[in-house]
């Protein structure tokens, strides 16, 4: 992907087959995957916003493609890899030649269909955030779940506010147990409250480890914030010492029309330690932008 990037390609092609594409239904069904993963490998994956991969050869058999290679005189490698059964893979491809009734190009059509399925109830699922769901200031979402018209939209619903909020995706499982347990929990490192309509998704104070030394200049700081700062320090989550701290500084804070569990999770610029008597703690030298500014 690197070399794409430095070379200004824009797509990525990888020669994997039906075969790839059979072996991986079978280790994902022995797995109990869902509907995406028995999707299985997808012909197109965006890679960033430069880089595609493409995989146009998945509804072709391995056999015909290495038959058509030696008809134009074109050698390949063979990873040995590909022949050791201490490999998932390798011990899903013997099973695979060990199973004549199940047509490996069959499975990739049924794959297909299944991501085609899987991409139909992606965009169903943005359509009901546009209409259903509110970003609020500090980077929560407030998502009204009730009506959704399926449980499958529901529980996509929420695992996309979750990555919103936190900048990674959520298991599935685990948001699911969320939604079932209708109380206040954590997942995924967000905190989940429930509301009268659905779900408030707040980024977790706790979880949050990165640390960004400024200066800096347009540094993404918890895979959410955007940094440019300008003043010597680090830029962390403010916590509730930091959130206490900022209103010693600015006590017109009080009336900030904002969850607690926001606050906390917003960026600051720490600088300096104070030691109190038998405790410390330290003070922030300024909350990001005052919500906004740093």
């Amino acid at each position: 992907m690197a070399w794409c990037r430095a070379q200004a390609v824009p797509v990525l092609l990888t020669g994997h087959t039906a075969d790839d594409q059979a072996e991986t239904l079978l280790a994902r069904l022995a797995r109990g995957a869902g509907l995406a993963g028995m999707a299985g490998i997808r012909a197109l994956r965006p890679l960033d916003a430069a880089v595609t991969l493409a995989r146009p050869l998945l509804e072709l058999r391995r056999a015909t493609l290495q038959a058509w290679l030696e008809s134009i005189g074109q050698p390949w490698v063979s990873d040995p890899s590909n022949h050791d059964p201490k490999f998932e893979r390798v011990r899903w491809r013997a099973a695979l030649a060990n199973l004549p009734e199940l047509d490996a190009a069959a499975a990739a059509r049924t794959a297909s269909h299944l991501a085609d399925l899987d991409a139909q109830l992606n965009t169903a699922t943005d359509h009901w955030l546009q209409h259903h769901a509110t970003l609020l200031p500090g980077g929560a979402m407030q998502v009204a779940l009730a009506g959704a018209p399926l449980p499958e939209i529901r529980l996509r619903a929420l695992v996309r506010a979750l990555e919103i909020v936190t900048g990674s995706v959520p298991a599935r499982e685990d948001v699911a147990a969320a939604i079932a347990r209708k109380s206040a929990t954590t997942c995924g490192g967000a905190k989940l409250e429930p509301t009268d309509t659905g779900m408030l998704c707040m980024r977790e104070a706790g979880r949050i480890a990165d640390s960004l030394p400024t200066p800096c200049a347009h540094a993404l700081w918890d895979r959410r914030f955007a940094i440019t700062e300008a003043r010597p320090g680090v830029v962390r989550a403010l916590g509730e010492a930091g959130w206490r701290n900022a209103l010693d500084q600015w006590p017109d804070l009080r009336g900030l029309a904002m969850p607690f569990g926001v606050r906390c999770a917003l960026p600051a610029l720490w600088r300096g330690r104070i030691a109190g008597a038998g405790r410390r703690r330290q003070r922030s030298g300024d909350i990001a932008a005052r919500f906004g500014a740093a």
